[in-house]
């Protein structure tokens, strides 16, 4: 959804199927960005993202992976460079083609009820719909600043993502 929400927000042109995924590529300000959704297996998708980082001679620092994390609350949002796959299928695939020094945007969804799986793949409700509307606004507006440096600018966007987010 995210990266659907940078691609239109961004005016980058329609995905188009490449390295068992699709991607649209842009400039956001100065930077260009490929956007990349696998459509492999979630277990497998470090292998279509190796493609296009070996393709492009993207460095795994420039890479900026955004996933779902079933130990934050929902909508709450943690950015680090490396680390470890904290069970996360889709990241240990990553970790095994690609290393583990690309950056990681965590967001929570929360544990749920029930099975993990059965509850990130469930639908939103219309109160989450709307928070999450609320994170990509912040995210697109602030994404020029991201990019720019994102090891300098993260503890910024966090502290004032978590104010925007506490002012309702």
């Amino acid at each position: 959804m995210l990266i659907d929400y940078i691609r239109c927000t961004f005016s980058f042109p329609e995905f188009l199927p490449k390295f068992s995924g699709l991607l649209s590529s842009g400039r956001v300000s100065s930077s260009l960005l490929y956007l990349f959704k696998p459509v492999a297996f979630m277990n497998n998708s470090g292998r279509p993202l190796v493609q296009l980082v070996n393709f492009y001679k993207v460095e795994p620092e420039n890479v900026i992976v955004f996933h779902d994390d079933i130990d934050l609350d929902f909508a709450k949002v943690k950015i680090k460079r490396g680390g470890g796959s904290g069970g996360h299928n889709g990241l240990k695939s990553l970790d095994a083609n690609l290393g583990r020094d690309y950056w990681r945007f965590r967001f929570g969804v929360g544990r749920g009820v029930g099975e993990p799986a059965e509850h990130v793949l469930s639908c939103f409700t219309s109160l989450e719909l709307e928070r999450l509307n609320k994170l990509f606004g912040f995210i697109g507006t602030n994404l020029p600043l991201l990019l720019s440096d994102i090891a300098t600018h993260k503890e910024k966007f966090l502290g004032e993502y978590s104010t925007a987010v506490s002012k309702g």
